[in-house]
């Protein structure tokens, strides 16, 4: 069973290509796990905490003669977590897959645990134009708080615009230097533009990735006729804004309707290197 995760900074196509890819019957890629920064990290806390209590034992009770337990190892404990990772992928799997995997985007932030408990797994990183992103985290946010106001205010764009693509930046840098460290790493970088020109291809790209061979074109077909904006929507047309939908609009350049030349100038100097690099915009337009 091949294990692989997706990679990219939130709203940037994600849970389409996750639905995409669940979308072949060979393929599982269900929710976010969360695995390392809502389990592992908690664990190993505790796992501290525990080994500093073997230690205080063992020297107080035992005076260092060696009878107590001693505390666990990194092997141990990478065991410990690999094992419920592993069980977690699988629950509820059904019968006949040949590659499971999450798409959590805090993984890009914890690529060196994922590749020390998974040294086999596959990592495909999606990227989308940041500025893109900004917007959709932004009216993502914005409809969280409103429909749980909780008290807290909604900032305008422009008051976000900055911190929102600096997220985007971190999360992608992280990732791309996870790779060029590790460069045989099965890496397969994506971009949500080339989702939105040419689903299908894209999808036989990485199940041949994945699989070592392109999935059925038939197959192919059908998940991504079920995966579309469309039949997620009951039938909205992608570039119809609904505001109140976690998939609001499903296009690319939306953020040219936000970003006024002030809110532009403040684009973090990182971010717009980043968005240079990946063909975003060019030093005549940044």
């Amino acid at each position: 069973m091949q294990i692989f995760f997706v990679l990219g900074a939130q709203k940037s196509g994600t849970t389409w290509l996750q639905r995409l890819l669940s979308g072949l019957p060979s393929v599982l890629c269900r929710g976010e796990g969360h695995f390392v920064d809502g389990l592992v990290l908690p664990i190993a806390k505790t796992i501290r905490s525990y080994n500093q209590l073997m230690v205080t034992v063992e020297q107080r009770v035992y005076q260092g003669s060696g009878e107590g337990y001693s505390p666990l190892q990194q092997n141990e404990f990478d065991a410990f977590c690999r094992q419920i990772i592993h069980d977690r992928l699988l629950a509820r799997a059904p019968q006949g897959l040949l590659a499971i995997g999450d798409k959590t985007p805090a993984n890009a932030l914890h690529l060196a645990t994922l590749h020390r408990l998974f040294p086999d797994a596959k990592y495909i990183h999606l990227v989308r134009d940041g500025r893109d992103v900004a917007v959709s985290n932004y009216c993502h946010i914005q409809r969280v708080l409103e429909a749980n106001p909780q008290g807290q205010p909604i900032q305008p764009f422009a008051a976000m615009a900055a911190p929102l693509i600096q997220k985007w930046s971190d999360y992608l840098s992280a990732a791309q230097a996870f790779q060029q460290k590790n460069p045989l790493l099965p890496w397969l970088q994506v971009s949500y533009e080339q989702l939105l020109s040419d689903p299908e291809q894209l999808l036989m790209t990485i199940s041949e990735f994945l699989l070592g061979e392109a999935a059925d074109s038939e197959h192919v077909k059908h998940a991504v006729k079920v995966a579309s904006f469309e039949s997620l929507t009951r039938g909205r047309q992608r570039g119809t804004e609904d505001q109140r939908s976690f998939l609001r609009k499903g296009i690319q350049g939306d953020w040219q309707a936000y970003y006024t030349p002030e809110i532009y100038c403040s684009i973090p100097p990182e971010a717009v290197q980043l968005l240079r690099k990946l063909g975003y915009t060019s030093a005549a337009q940044a």
